[in-house]
């Protein structure tokens, strides 16, 4: 494993040597930033360049090779100084061969895992996952609001269906979407069920949303992102034995460089 991840994450001397070899076309405030880069500095996901000047930086070969050096190496002293391990996987992702990056932790008297952090690396494509568990109590009614919506302009749709007369040879296709449908209204209704039961959270709950706040500040200030930095990617409504009902997963996307926020709401 070790021999392949000097292979694919080079080491500090050789992108260093390799850097000087780019100092007569890189002006010295780009040659000063991948040098940070590569000492540890700061990390490559920032708000240090733009992403006009990080597509431009894409096209050399030892940006997309510092990116993958930077995030495996600073993402794992940061978690080691937290006293958390950082796992890694390779794969081959698609027709690409790649890396894991993975780190998570349980709660003290539970088997329940919080995850903390996930990063595929492949040649050209860095994305990148953080988790932030959060108490429901600020966004049940609007949630509430926005299912009641969702379920009545199913229901809607349904009335309308009903009064349709079908094309000849329509009907197999029909059926498929009122399926789907139905699948989706029994989502939203057993999502709608749970936000409105007010449930008390556990000791657990109130561990795993300390200890996943402490990790996400942790990526987030180290980042210098905040929620204006992100855009809303999905929301979904999920269920599984931590209770977790809403997943709302927030976004940056840039050049070579995905950022995922998953925030889990107790």
């Amino acid at each position: 494993m070790i021999d392949y991840i000097d292979k694919f994450f080079k080491s500090k001397e050789y992108l260093i040597q390799l850097l000087n070899k780019y100092k007569t076309i890189l002006n010295s405030e780009k040659f000063e930033y991948l040098e940070s880069l590569i000492n540890l500095y700061l990390p490559c996901i920032n708000n240090s360049i733009t992403d006009l000047e990080r597509e431009t930086l894409s096209e050399l070969s030892i940006y997309n090779q510092i990116i993958k050096y930077n995030i495996y190496y600073y993402t794992k002293r940061l978690l080691e100084n937290n006293n958390i391990d950082l796992k890694i996987f390779y794969h081959f992702y698609g027709n690409k061969f790649g890396f894991r990056l993975s780190a998570e932790t349980s709660l003290t008297k539970s088997p329940r895992i919080v995850k903390i952090f996930d990063a595929v690396i492949t040649d050209d494509m860095t994305s990148v996952d953080i988790y932030n568990s959060l108490s429901s109590d600020s966004l049940r009614e609007k949630e509430i609001i926005i299912l009641n919506k969702k379920i009545k302009s199913i229901y809607d749709s349904f009335k309308q269906d009903s009064k349709r007369i079908l094309p000849f040879g329509m009907d197999y296709d029909d059926r498929f979407y009122n399926d789907e449908k139905e699948e989706y209204l029994k989502k939203y209704q057993k999502a709608l069920k749970k936000m409105s039961s007010n449930r008390v959270l556990s000791k657990n709950d109130l561990e795993e949303i300390d200890i996943s706040n402490t990790f996400y500040k942790l990526f987030i200030n180290a980042y210098g992102m905040d929620d204006s930095s992100l855009e809303l990617d999905t929301t979904d409504y999920i269920f599984g034995n931590s209770h977790r009902y809403m997943n709302k997963v927030k976004i940056k996307t840039m050049p070579n460089i995905n950022l995922k926020v998953n925030n889990y709401y107790l």
